[in-house]
């Protein structure tokens, strides 16, 4: 019984997380399969314990949510999970990316200090042993923009963004926002954009400004954000296809170790060298993964990605051939 009513409360907090407008009682009682009366008495359960329960009146209706300004209530933690949340946020790559970085910090103190002295010395040790950079710092208001942002792709809302590009350009822009992507220390957007008509990708450092919109949208049928990204070595949404490439001595080995992409295929591989197809999204990242290999990587083809790598080559061999503007 008591464990029924704790996978019904559970249920009944998730949806209340991700939903930025709220549920009503009728909604709640869906998910969880229960009575409304039932949904009601867990709520006031719930909000007794501490949790940030809030109503809001629809008209004639109450909507449920959890307000985002109140503290979460103390959280028993036993001293392996207390261990075990410290070291997967000192070492996550979220810990890396800027509008992250403060918060975990801030999280590592908390727990920090509800441990014992011995454990807080024994942590302190551990810390030292780990070296990171503190990243540069985010632009102003990026954590609320990403809240923003996660709550209405959960909510499958749109927002209205002001957006700067990289080619200078200051629009503003409705977007039916798919998902959020992490990509080395950056956080993308995945969004249909109604001024391109078509689905892009936006930097969330370049979103200036976003509003919450009450307008709801559908997923076009079929359509797999995760799957854009399964065809792309990074973050790029260009043509999709695939890449051939050579790689030799210790570029060779690296590779192996560290393939560029989860679905590398190994084509051929010899004493001192080995050939992989991998999929691509575009001409850019593929090309900057070969250059980044100098003469350790040549990539084969197809036959018009090859000849935009030699372009860039032959660009880059015309440029150095000439002596730098001060001379040195």
């Amino acid at each position: 019984m008591a464990s029924t009513q704790l996978i019904r409360q559970w249920t009944l907090l998730q949806e209340l997380a991700v939903s930025r407008f709220g549920r009503t009682a009728a909604e709640l009682a869906r998910a969880a399969e229960a009575s409304a009366r039932t949904v009601r008495r867990d709520l006031a359960d719930l909000e007794a314990a501490g949790f940030p329960v809030e109503r809001l009146r629809d008209g004639r209706e109450v909507r449920y949510r959890l307000a985002h300004t109140k503290a979460l209530p103390q959280i028993p933690l036993d001293l392996h999970e207390a261990l075990a949340l410290h070291q997967a946020a000192l070492t996550a790559s979220l810990f890396h990316t800027a509008a992250f970085h403060e918060p975990l910090e801030s999280a590592l103190r908390k727990i920090l200090r509800t441990l014992p002295e011995r454990v807080r010395n024994h942590l302190g040790r551990v810390s030292a042993a780990w070296s990171h950079r503190s990243p540069a710092s985010s632009r102003a208001g990026l954590l609320h923009t990403l809240r923003v942002l996660s709550e209405q792709a959960a909510a499958r809302c749109r927002v209205r963004m002001r957006y700067h590009n990289l080619e200078a350009e200051l629009r503003d822009r409705v977007v039916d926002p798919y998902l959020l992507r992490q990509h080395n220390t950056d956080v993308y957007l995945l969004a249909h954009c109604h001024f391109r008509s078509e689905v892009r990708l936006f930097h969330t450092e370049r979103i200036l400004e976003v509003e919450p919109l009450d307008e709801e949208y559908q997923m076009p049928p079929g359509f797999d954000p995760d799957r854009v990204f399964a065809e792309s070595l990074g973050v790029f949404l260009g043509p999709a296809g695939h890449a051939v490439v050579r790689f030799t001595g210790w570029a060779a080995r690296y590779v192996m170790h560290r393939p560029l992409h989860p679905d590398q295929q190994v084509l051929e591989r010899a004493d001192g060298h080995v050939v992989v197809r991998v999929p691509v999204r575009g001409h850019a990242e593929i090309t900057q993964a070969v250059l980044r290999f100098g003469d350790r990587a040549e990539l084969l083809g197809p036959p018009d990605l090859r000849a935009h790598v030699a372009q860039q080559v032959r660009t880059l061999a015309e440029r150095y051939s000439r002596d730098g503007e001060d001379g040195q």
